[in-house]
């Protein structure tokens, strides 16, 4: 196995380096030479590079499923035990760390769960779910800039990640910078048209700009009934208005539950969460 981190990246994966060449090689070293796994490190001006041997990375396939299985039967505190004897005994496997942080994050442990990924990405610079997880809670913190450096990472490994293209989105409304949310909104439903929380985003986005014609409208549009299936659904004031059945489900949802929460449960919707998701996201 080679894991390449270039150097102008490698903050995110060595935090405590903060940028000292010096302190980084000392910091990888002591990172990667431990057990009896015994890479070659070679640190170059640009990168560095660090090779295993093949027959060092082991994977316990068998507690692996066991682990996936308490997850998604909502074991967690057994899940946490388990994950962290794999990660003990078998280090180099990013993904154990990944899921890891992804237990700690769910179990309201985000200082530990950032550990977890941090050590998954040390492990596999390109693990994106692992780099999304990180943008995701720097993004709880507040901390935009930092959030907005993970994100921009997973695209450059996943151009096309509907969900990354629509949190940077999201991060970029807060900042006040409308139009280049605008702009990743538009790239995340493009990647897929029929992800709800890019299309609820966007329902908020009209709210704040004031459009309450238009919600009228598409609060109008859903009185007749709404095919997610379908196109071309018009809003007479918006000219030329081609919306998918999707995009029309998601305003109708955000006009209710903006001029009428308290009747909102009563449209039978199943956007509550992605609601609640995308006005946190977006709240300044």
């Amino acid at each position: 196995m080679i894991i390449i981190i270039p150097i102008k990246d490698s903050f995110l994966f060595f935090p405590n380096s903060e940028g000292n060449i010096e302190k980084l090689k000392k910091e990888v070293k002591a990172y990667y030479e431990k057990g009896n796994i015994n890479p070659d490190i070679e640190i170059h001006d640009d990168f560095i590079k660090i090779t295993i041997a093949s027959e060092k990375i082991e994977f316990e396939r068998k507690r692996f499923g066991k682990l996936i299985s308490l997850c998604e039967n909502g074991h967690l505190l057994e899940a946490e035990k388990l994950v962290k004897e794999l990660v003990t005994e078998f280090p180099a496997v990013s993904e154990y760390h990944r899921i890891g942080g992804q237990i700690k994050s769910e179990l309201d442990k985000p200082k530990e769960a950032v550990d977890y990924l941090i050590d998954a990405l040390r492990w596999d610079p390109k693990n994106v779910h692992a780099l999304l997880m990180m943008g995701n809670l720097f993004a709880q913190k507040k901390d935009i800039e930092t959030a907005l450096k993970y994100y921009y990472q997973v695209l450059e490994i996943k151009p096309d990640d509907n969900l990354t293209l629509n949190n940077i989105g999201a991060q970029l409304m807060q900042v006040g910078k409308k139009d280049d949310a605008i702009f990743y909104f538009q790239k995340a439903l493009e990647a897929d048209p029929e992800y709800p929380n890019t299309y609820l985003a966007l329902g908020l986005v009209s709210e704040k700009e004031g459009h309450y014609n238009e919600a009228f409208e598409f609060a109008t549009l859903g009185m007749a009934g709404i095919d997610p299936k379908k196109k071309n659904y018009s809003v007479p004031s918006i000219k030329e208005s081609s919306f998918s059945g999707y995009k029309t489900l998601a305003y109708y949802y955000v006009s209710w539950a903006l001029a009428s929460p308290e009747l909102v449960e009563s449209l039978q919707m199943p956007f509550d969460k992605e609601f609640d998701l995308a006005t946190k996201f977006l709240e300044n």
